[in-house]
Order: C-alpha cells, then structure tokens, then sequence
C-alpha cells in the first residue's frame, strides 16, 4: 500500500485530479447527471446541519471547477434497482436546477479580454450558442480536429495558445489564466528551396507506382451567385504566396524523389467555363466531366499542384471546384485554405488591404525537425516495439485469392450511418464510462465485428492521425502531415464489452508517442524490417462539417475523379469514420476482387450492432472507470490500481 501510494504522489495535479473523482467524494457523490447543461449531485448523509456552500468549499481542493455541481439534491437514500445498483432513472432534475439552467443559458460578459475572445472562438467553432466559461471542450462535442481550428483561430486573435493545452485545460476560464496575447508577431523569411520528404510521402511514392500525379483531394462550391473571377485570382495569389506547400514540387531521380519548394511565380492560373443558357441537368454533367479532366493532369514536377475551376452558369448560379494534389495538402489543410481564401476575397472586395494570418511551424521547419529526430537515439529506443507490430494479412480472410496490391477501379464503398440518438450516446456520454476516446470506442466495436464476422481474433490495424498535436504548433500550415502506424490487435474475448473497451484503451495509449515515431524509423531512418501493410487500414476524423460560405456558397468533398483508376491499394479493407450533421458516418471500402458485396455488408452489420451494444453497456455505467493509462506517471498495472482504489474506498 505504501508503494502504491508514493506512486499517486508523483501524479500531476490533472491525473489527481482524475482519480479525486473517481474516489476522493464516493460516500458523499454517489451520481451525477449533465442535463440542461447543469451537473447536479445527489447524495445521503447523517449530518443534517450539512450546508450546500460546505459541500462546495471540501470539493474545491479536490475537484476542478467545472467538475464541481451546480445542483445539490440531499435524498433519505438512493433508490435501487432489483439487482441493487441505484435507479439513475428515477432521480429527476430539480426544479430549483432547472430555473438555474436557464438562467445559465445567458451570456455571461466575461472582462478578462482573452475569455471573450476564446468565447467567441468556441462558439463558431462548435456551431454552440452560448458557451460558458466553464464548458468543457471534449463535453460540449469537442475533439482533436476541432481543437486544431481553435488553436489556429485563437493564433489570429494574439492569443498564444499550444495545441497540448486545450487537452490540459479543457475549460475557458481554465486557458485563461495560463494564456497570453502576442502583441508583436515576429516576421519569417520565406522558404523555398529543397526540403526533406515527410514520412506520409515516402509511403505515397513507395505504394503508388501507376500513376502518382492523379492522387488528389477536391472540395466543389455550389453558389447562387457570380463571382468576381479578377478578385479571385488576386486572392489565390496571396494564398498561394502566403502558404509555402502550394509551392511544392517533385521530382524523380530513379527511385529518389526530390521535394522543393518554388519561389512564387507570377499568375496562378484560374480555369474558366462558361455555361450559360445550359440546362441544369447538363451544367452537373459539364461539371463533372471537366473535373475528372483536371484532376488527371497534374505534373508532379511543376509547382502547380493547387488548382482552381470557375464555371458560370449564368442565371443558375456559379460553382468553384478547387483541388490539390494530396502530397502537398490533408483534410485540415483545406479548412484553413477556406478561411483564408474567403478572408482575402471579402477584404480585396471591399477595398481594404489583405490581412495574412499569422503563421505556425512552417512546412519546410516541420522536416528539417523530422530529419533531425530521426538521427536520434531516443527514437532507436522504439525500434522493438515496432518490429512487434507485424501480423501476415495473408491470414486475413478474403473471399477470393488474389495478389496485392488490387487497383482502384475495382473498388467499392459501403456506407454506414448511425442515427443521431445513438451518436451523441457514443461520442459523449459512452467515453465516460471507462475515460475513453471516440476512436477507442470504434475500433472496440470494430474488432467485436470482425469476431462475429469472420472470427478474426488477432490482426494488423492501420492507424492514421492528423499529425498536429504536441508541443510544435502546426494548426495554420498547410501541408500533409497525416500520420500513420501499424498496431497488433489480440481480441481474446470480444463479448465482453467492458474487457473488450479496455484492452483497445490501453493497447493504443501505450503506443510510444502516439505513433509519430514509427514513419520517421520506416522511411527517415530506412528502417526496413519495419515494413508492413496492415490488413485493415482505419481512419477516425472526428467532425467533419461542410464547407458553408456567404462568398463561395456551400461545399464538400468530391471524390469521383480524384484517384486514377490503376491506382494502388494494399490495404484489404480501408474505413474513414467521421460525424457530420449529427451522424457517425462510416465508409468501408474493398475490392470486389477480393470480397463478395455481401460479405462486406454483414461486416457493416456487426459493426453497427457492436457501437449499439457498447452504447447500451456503457448507459449502465453509474461512475467512471478509470485504467492504468489514466495514470501513466504512477506506474500502475490494473491490479494495483484495482488495489488501491479498493482500500481507499
């Protein structure tokens, strides 16, 4: 007990903070519920003389402010269900928490500057009128993507925010007092020149052989109105000066490739096509046909790989279809292509003088750091770790035999929705039941239907992560910086849920460095022993909104024509996961050379059931429980932590 105790004291005040919650106020806080955006408690107690502000003042030294409830409701004792644990369901929202949940929901004037301007920031990120101080981020439908945009959002108010920091301090007031404004922002040179490939493109142009100019990313703008083609090209002209990966290019000596970057040249050229008086049903077809044209004829080693297409349709409006090649641009990359480019638009039309958003890491910094890292003999550490994460995908099973890689022209997609009920369910309240992370739950839920699928019980998933959190500040550059990593997944038995949620939750936070390392060892360090492509390739996006605009109208990602059918694929099954609109939308792709379309709509199937059944087991979660990872620091295994908390309780 010592031990373990000594091991608690080396906790930083957050991880304390956490177990504080799950033990420190048990036999006081038996459950709370979040409901009208108020956290009432309810509780027993012998001390009739037991104030509210008594109650408040003890949990002040153990809690966090927006842990603390706003609502205190004293019952004789806790109704039970049959099998004894206490009926949730009865306990109702008071009416005294009610009218203070009203009274809540009106904006509170903060006079701290940088809380106002946070406010606001959250706010529009988060489409969440209003926010309080005291929201927290990950509650109220935050996640890694959208604090990416608040960080690059907070960067053009002044305020000096990491991208680490929203995970530390999760609520307004919190980043608050450990934020400052930048009142001088200090000038960068411009880059150009070579610079070292990123980890993702040496993947990129070891699989893609066929045809690796045609591998884009494409958003299409769909207005109602004609746009100012001469204020456009003003404007992409500054975006492209502004963003230094607009300005890459490659070139091929054998087997090396050669990343640079060009100084800008004068004129980026904007397509146009006319299509007045053409009929609406033909203007979609005309639309179309142009941007499969567009996307196949790209020249890796020309610095123009971002492109742009007007076309005017007269009386039925305009579209704008903008695309880039992906080597030099991710998903992040074109929401903040967007805001700019809609910023410049609206400040050369109204005569004012372009104001450049304040820049992070550049692109060239970024692999210069990698470059570096990889001559490092912390990252050597690693390296066993990873020549564990190997497992044959020739043993993955397949309805047909046939060699890797299959072409994309003989891909399929099938779509999977989860109802808006059943998603606020899963993104939210679900990862309080073991302290996870959406992700976790997915990918739980995923390996239960691989099991009932097929009985797959140990494989290679694929990861992909954004590659912008941590300490270096990356949330205004545009580039590629998406990350990827191979993990063993060993799912003893996936029927029981709680097992199942935990063994995914430690197998993955104990991946050193998130993963980040092991591109830079595969292909910096040409650690070759490393390669590997994993039977499923899995990627989580968090929220993915659409892009709306008064400018440019609305738009989305298209991805008919992006890819060149003789296109590589290695991957047996490839998913992309993301919440729009409310829903959790899942895309399972395949080749019908390898599966049945049945096959793969069973797998849909057990996966949609598997979220249902997690769904349902962690509703039944009265408090949280927490894992040895939640307390890394401590040193803890399982058996301690259950040890612990036992003697404590």
């Amino acid at each position: 007990m010592k031990n373990l105790v000594e091991r608690i004291e080396r906790l930083n005040a957050n991880q304390k903070a956490l177990l504080v919650k799950r033990i420190g106020a048990d036999s006081l806080l038996k459950t709370a519920e979040k409901k009208n955006d108020v956290l009432v408690a309810y509780y027993t107690t012998e001390n009739d003389s037991l104030t509210k502000e008594e109650i408040v003042e003890s949990l002040k030294d153990k809690l966090p402010d927006y842990m603390i409830p706003a609502q205190f409701v004293r019952l004789p004792e806790f109704p039970k269900l049959t099998n004894g644990k206490i009926d949730t369901q009865s306990l109702r929202v008071p009416r005294v928490a009610k009218s203070t949940a009203a009274k809540k929901s009106l904006p509170i004037v903060s006079e701290n500057e940088i809380e106002i301007k946070l406010t606001k920031i959250w706010e529009d990120v988060l489409s969440i009128k209003p926010i309080q101080s005291d929201d927290n981020f990950f509650e109220i439908g935050g996640d890694s993507i959208l604090s990416i945009r608040i960080v690059a959002k907070a960067r053009n108010e002044g305020i000096l925010l990491a991208p680490n920091q929203l995970f530390e301090n999760q609520t307004i007031s919190e980043l608050a007092q450990n934020l400052k404004l930048e009142t001088v922002q200090e000038e960068e040179e411009k880059a150009y020149g070579n610079v070292p490939l990123l980890p993702i493109q040496h993947w990129f142009f070891e699989e893609h052989r066929n045809a690796p100019h045609h591998w884009n990313q494409a958003v299409l703008f769909n207005s109602n109105r004609a746009l100012d083609t001469e204020v456009l090209q003003k404007s992409v002209e500054q975006l492209v000066d502004h963003h230094e990966a607009l300005r890459l290019n490659f070139s091929s000596y054998g087997e090396t490739q050669i990343a640079s970057i060009s100084e800008r040249e004068s004129g980026v050229a904007i397509e146009s096509f006319d299509f007045t008086g053409v009929e609406p049903k033909e203007i979609n077809k005309s639309v179309r046909s142009k941007s499969i044209e567009m996307q196949s004829n790209l020249d890796l080693a020309k610095s123009n790989l971002f492109k742009l297409a007007y076309f005017d349709c007269g009386d039925n409006g305009a579209r704008l279809l903008i695309f880039a090649h992906h080597l030099i641009v991710d998903n992040v990359s074109f929401r903040i292509l967007f805001e700019d480019l809609e910023k410049f638009y609206r400040q050369i039309v109204s005569g004012e003088e372009v104001s450049l958003p304040r820049k992070t890491v550049s692109y060239k910094k970024w692999g210069e750091h990698l470059l570096e890292k990889s001559g490092s003999n912390q990252i050597v550490e690693e390296l066993d770790f990873w020549k564990l994460q190997t497992v044959d995908s020739g043993d993955f099973p397949t309805d047909k035999e046939r060699d890797l890689p299959y072409l994309v022209e003989s891909a399929e997609v099938i779509k999977s929705v989860i109802d808006t009920e059943t998603t606020v369910e899963l993104l939210r309240n679900s990862n309080r039941a073991y302290n996870t992370k959406s992700e976790e739950l997915l990918i739980a839920a995923f390996s239960a239907a691989l099991q009932k699928w097929k009985g797959v019980q140990n494989y290679c998933l694929g990861l992909e992560n954004h590659g912008r959190g941590g300490q270096v500040d990356l949330s205004s550059t545009v580039g590629w910086f998406t990350t990827f990593f191979p993990i063993v997944l060993d799912i003893k038995d996936s029927q029981d849920v709680k097992s199942n949620i935990v063994y995914i939750k430690e197998t993955l936070r104990n991946v050193p460095n998130r993963g980040l390392n092991y591109g830079i060892l595969r292909y910096m360090k040409k650690e070759i022993g490393l390669k590997q492509n994993p039977a499923v390739l899995f990627n989580y996006m968090g929220e993915r909104s659409s892009f709306d605009s008064e400018v440019f109208g609305s738009g989305d990602f298209i991805n008919e024509g992006a890819y060149a059918p003789d296109t590589e694929r290695y991957n047996l099954i490839g998913i992309n996961a993301f919440h729009k609109d409310g829903q959790l939308e899942s895309y399972f792709d395949f080749s019908r050379d390898l599966y049945d379309q049945e096959t793969i709509n069973n797998l849909v199937g057990h996966f949609e059931e598997e979220i249902q059944r997690i769904v349902e087991h962690c509703s039944f979660q009265e408090k949280t429980e927490y894992t040895p990872s939640d307390f890394s620091e401590a040193d803890l295994d399982q058996k301690d932590l259950d040890n612990l908390l036992s003697q404590i309780s």
